[in-house]
């Protein structure tokens, strides 16, 4: 048994209360189980040897609907999420981050180990995740929003977010999310001087779905690009991954949800590796235990400029 790291096993204490004059102040504390992830478990090893008490959020937030929402402690950046926009309804089993769930799988070159790990090729660039950090959000304009944070290890992240009916086209919903992050001495080292130099990761993704049919469409792009002089050996890392669905209710106990993806990473492992996956997944909703069943297969195939 492992923990789906897509959906970690958590609890918290959040609450919040009026200050008066439209101004609100909320604090939130989550605290994640990170028991036998499964990103870590490995084809010899389905028993990860570290158990951790993981701090996801320790944080205070300020509120007023004209003027946005002040962050403040522990929590997501302005960034995170902006790779995982998804309206396909089987997040939980198939995503882009598809190293949560198997990123420490080795593969196989004609039946031998190789050392290299799925999580070696691929990482859907997902922003600056949880840090410590002070966070605005704009109020929401027709479906709009823009966030801003810096974070104690000197990182700016910004992402812009939608999600709604776009030109209020009932049948159609959309969600997407655009941005970036300023990474200081995180870059490539520079072959003269030996210094890392600076490091600007760019992503984004979009979900679209037809509302009658349940159909949907999703898509994210991402790349890390490092401003310092590289050898040809340090090329910039790239993905994209995409994926067709379909959300429906043809069983009375809840939604039923399926899905096709595709993947392809490039210059993760070194320049010139790359990967691609395939996976499918499906996931029923039981309404009354508010509990989801979820079942996935994803197919890997990775090569290096060293091993092929």
């Amino acid at each position: 048994n492992v923990d789906n790291e897509n959906s970690q096993s958590r609890f918290g204490i959040r609450g919040s209360g009026s200050m008066g004059g439209g101004f609100r102040v909320g604090a939130r504390i989550e605290i994640g189980l990170d028991e036998n992830n499964s990103g870590q478990v490995s084809d010899y090893d389905d028993q990860t040897r570290i158990s951790d008490i993981d701090l996801r959020r320790v944080e205070i937030w300020f509120d007023h609907k004209r003027i946005g929402r002040l962050w403040m402690g522990k929590g997501p950046t302005a960034s995170d999420n902006i790779a995982n926009s998804d309206l396909s309804g089987t997040s939980v089993i198939t995503t882009g981050a598809i190293a949560k769930l198997a990123g420490g799988i080795n593969f196989h070159n004609n039946g031998t180990p190789t050392g290299l790990l799925i999580g070696d090729f691929y990482n859907n660039l997902d922003g600056n995740s949880r840090k410590n950090r002070v966070r605005y959000d704009t109020p929401t304009f027709f479906g709009f929003q823009f966030r801003v944070s810096y974070d104690a290890e000197d990182v700016v992240s910004m992402g812009i977010f939608y999600e709604g009916n776009p030109f209020n086209i009932k049948t159609i919903k959309l969600a997407a999310s655009f941005g970036m992050v300023y990474a200081p001495g995180r870059g490539a080292t520079d072959p003269t001087s030996g210094n890392p130099g600076n490091s600007n990761t760019y992503s984004g993704s979009v979900s679209a779905m037809h509302v009658p049919t349940g159909l949907s469409i999703t898509f994210s792009m991402g790349t890390e690009v490092s401003h310092t002089p590289k050898s040809i050996s340090n090329k910039n890392p790239w993905v994209w991954y995409i994926k067709l669905g379909w959300t429906g209710k043809p069983f009375p106990i809840g939604k039923t949800a399926f899905s096709i993806d595709f993947g392809r990473g490039d210059n993760f492992e070194d320049s010139g590796s790359r990967l691609w996956t395939i996976g499918v997944g499906f996931v029923q909703k039981i309404d009354r235990s508010a509990t989801e069943l979820y079942v996935g297969y994803r197919f890997h195939h990775a090569y290096t400029r060293t091993t092929g």
